[in-house]
């Protein structure tokens, strides 16, 4: 079996604008040298996304919510208002949505991180430790970013979609070197120049292959909620890790020049 290698600029070509062996690398999410640590991670994380659909004390129900937003869209008021409608369970299933969201993209990081360090085979205690590290000043820059996000909605997010292909690196920056914010966003929009559009179609082409099977499946599962969870939560595992390894592969071609290796058939 021989390798054909490729250097970072052969991926970069205008006329390949998408680089589908990427996408497939991505996709190989239990590629590691560690499969264990990423079985781990895999089973804890739909756990934990499973969980705001199985607590007994979450609400599941917004029948109540969706009958006022449509009357609200008529032009008639509901009594109280909309927050009103909502049950205390309808708030914390909310909240716990959004929890496990952050907590989908701390592994989507983690993972990232990982597949830069592989060639160092660092443990994952220091992947983990490594992450954590950068989790004030991912909050930080989220805080920073939420008014210019919601400023952004009046022109279909198209601003922040950019902004966030610019700072596609930031999170890995601040994961692997001891940067400030500010430092850190400096690079990632310097490593992302001439770039942008090639990042932007690989991160939107990855999520289309993820989307047609789970859409596919989604439509054979019966319509209650539990049956359909289990089954929307095991995408939503799988698209935090295939995120993270493409930001991972990328990193390496575009900001560290590693040459990447793919197999070619075998010759007799």
């Amino acid at each position: 079996m021989r390798g054909v290698r490729h250097t970072a600029q052969s991926f970069f070509s205008k006329e390949n604008p998408v680089n589908f062996v990427i996408i497939l690398e991505a996709l190989k999410f239990y590629k590691s040298r560690s499969a264990r640590t990423i079985q781990v991670w895999f089973v804890l994380l739909y756990g934990i996304n499973i969980l705001p659909f199985i607590l007994p004390f979450v609400d599941l129900n917004f029948d109540a919510y969706a009958q006022a937003l449509g009357d609200l869209m008529k032009g008639s008021l509901p009594d109280g208002g909309l927050t009103q409608i909502m049950t205390r369970g309808n708030w914390i299933f909310l909240g716990l949505m959004v929890l496990t969201s952050l907590i989908s993209s701390f592994f989507t990081l983690m993972y990232a991180v990982g597949v830069v360090s592989e060639t160092d085979a660092e443990q994952p205690q220091h992947i983990l430790r490594r992450s954590l590290a950068s989790l004030p000043r991912l909050l930080l820059f989220g805080l920073l970013m939420a008014v210019p996000a919601i400023l952004s909605s009046c022109l279909a997010f198209i601003p922040l979609i950019v902004f966030g292909v610019m700072m596609y690196f930031l999170p890995l920056n601040l994961a692997l070197d001891k940067l400030t914010l500010t430092e850190a966003m400096q690079r990632s929009f310097e490593s992302t120049k001439q770039r942008r559009f090639f990042i932007f179609l690989q991160i939107v082409l990855l999520s289309l292959l993820i989307s047609l099977p789970e859409t596919l499946v989604e439509s054979l599962v019966p319509g209650e909620t539990l049956p359909y969870a289990f089954v929307s939560t095991f995408f939503v595992v799988l698209r935090a890790l295939v995120q993270g390894r493409l930001m991972g592969i990328l990193y390496l071609l575009i900001v560290k020049k590693v040459q990447f290796v793919l197999p070619s058939k075998t010759t007799d």
